[in-house]
């Protein structure tokens, strides 16, 4: 609250580290502006809350239609692997209206995930039925 305040990003000294925390919107209630404030930059954002920066990446709108696989291709640079059972803090990839998956979530426990979808609020939703096909 009191970073969003200042607008500055912040700086943290901890066991002689430096760490980072870029001022960034709350993480529920955001509007959504493709490739500024969208899924990715959520995903982005909460990480970094917990000391874990993910680089950001130049996407066009509709990139998923374009030949491109922004989530398959960075994410395991970035060392994130598949897994086969749900744990707080997962990424987890979704297709809309695609077969490239161009959407994703966090899942945040008690069957719920965090995500931001176009022409929405970023918000917690349950994780059943349509997210969990």
């Amino acid at each position: 609250f009191y970073q969003q305040q200042t607008g500055l990003d912040w700086w943290l000294v901890c066991n002689n580290k430096i760490h980072k925390f870029r001022c960034i919107k709350p993480l529920l209630g955001r509007e959504f502006n493709h490739g500024e404030i969208d899924c990715l930059t959520l995903v982005r954002d909460a990480y970094m809350l917990t000391g874990i920066n993910l680089p950001d990446y130049e996407r066009q709108d509709d990139w998923w239609h374009k030949g491109k696989n922004l989530y398959l291709d960075l994410l395991p640079k970035n060392e994130f692997k598949q897994v086969e059972d749900i744990q707080e803090g997962d990424v987890i990839l979704v297709c809309l209206g695609s077969t490239i998956p161009n959407h994703a979530a966090i899942y945040i426990g008690k069957q719920f995930i965090l995500h931001h979808c176009p022409n929405r609020l970023s918000k917690r939703d349950l994780y059943d039925g349509f997210w969990l096909k």
